[in-house]
């Protein structure tokens, strides 16, 4: 059975926090959604955020009406690049695909008369968050969706008995820069403070002491 993060010994979901504003959570809505508060800058426009293209995924790559340049099974390799016929190595990761049909599209001009080129993902493998501490089923984590924090710790079974949940840590990379930042679980379950219910990107770490 699994242990979902809210379910503490003694303590009732419904008594701490309406069954709204907890469904609202799960399903990532800014607070606005939640609270009626003004949503943050960026958030609450019901617009799922673009897929960015990371390191591990793998791409179908059509060219309308050339066969010979259309690939199925497109790996994007450690560095970051694919590698397409007469192209060479092209940058994908980084990425949305339909920047990168974009662009392919405007390289092959050179060689294919009005190419119209198509780019999906088939494989996510790159969204990888970790997961470690006082949970459950601690480990990597690779995710085919936007994911919030929540959401992350349920997939890993909840919490350890005696997880400090008022000093969850997660740490981000950055521009090459590592952030480190707390989030308190038992504030944003009560609604204190949902901004802290954050949308995990890929290469987090969270830390459960």
């Amino acid at each position: 059975m699994i242990h979902w993060p809210w379910q503490h010994p003694g303590r009732s979901p419904a008594a701490t926090w309406p069954a709204a504003a907890l469904l609202a959570v799960l399903l990532g809505l800014a607070p606005s959604a939640a609270q009626g508060q003004a949503p943050a800058a960026g958030e609450g426009d019901g617009e799922p955020p673009s897929f960015i293209i990371g390191k591990e995924d793998v791409l179908r790559i059509s060219v309308f009406g050339e066969e010979s340049l259309s690939a199925d099974k497109v790996p994007v390799r450690p560095d970051g690049k694919i590698s397409v016929p007469l192209l060479g190595d092209v940058l994908a990761a980084g990425k949305t695909p339909e920047e990168l049909g974009s662009e392919l599209s405007e390289r092959f001009k050179a060689h294919v008369r009005a190419p119209v080129v198509t780019v999906m993902v088939t494989e996510i493998n790159s969204f990888k968050v970790f997961l470690l501490g006082s949970i459950r089923s601690p480990g990597e984590y690779k995710l085919g969706r936007a994911t919030n924090l929540l959401q992350a710790l349920s997939l890993a079974g909840g919490f350890a008995d005696f997880a400090n949940t008022k000093r969850i840590l997660l740490f981000r990379n950055e521009d090459g820069t590592q952030r480190r930042m707390e989030l308190n679980y038992e504030k944003i379950i009560s609604g204190q403070n949902l901004d802290m219910n954050l949308m995990l990107k890929p290469g987090d770490t969270i830390v459960v002491p």
